[in-house]
């Protein structure tokens, strides 16, 4: 089953990228944009769930859509739950690049929760 994607963004706040199914797909910058007001600049990983049946989630950032290249920031096979920000960790590595995910396995399921850096056409008024 080839991968689905759905990208829930929130202004001025988080996104979260669900995935299921096998195959590669990328995410860029531009697709965590709530609407054309927002522009991110940097999006770190701040939280990470994932299951694969027989093979390995991959993600990578600054790699083509292929997933050739770039750099790995992460290959987690089985199930993972990584809350990362629970320990004040968030995973910024090349974090001005889109993002590439690649699942070898015949199914799977990825959750990942980015915290973004934006700027705005239209600021907020009256903070």
């Amino acid at each position: 089953m080839p991968l689905t994607k759905d990208i829930t963004n929130s202004l001025r706040s988080k996104s979260v990228i669900h995935l299921t199914g096998s195959g590669t797909t990328t995410v860029y910058l531009a697709n965590l944009a709530i609407n054309a007001n927002e522009t991110i600049t940097n999006a770190s990983i701040a939280t990470l769930i994932t299951s694969s049946n027989n093979g390995a989630w991959v993600v990578k950032r600054g790699a083509d859509t292929a997933g050739a290249g770039g750099y790995t920031v992460f290959e987690l096979a089985g199930e993972n739950y990584l809350p990362l920000t629970q320990s004040d960790i968030s995973v910024s590595t090349n974090s001005s690049s889109n993002l590439v995910f690649t699942n070898s396995g015949t199914q799977g399921t990825l959750i990942m929760t980015l915290t973004k850096v934006a700027s705005y056409t239209t600021p907020l008024a009256d903070i």
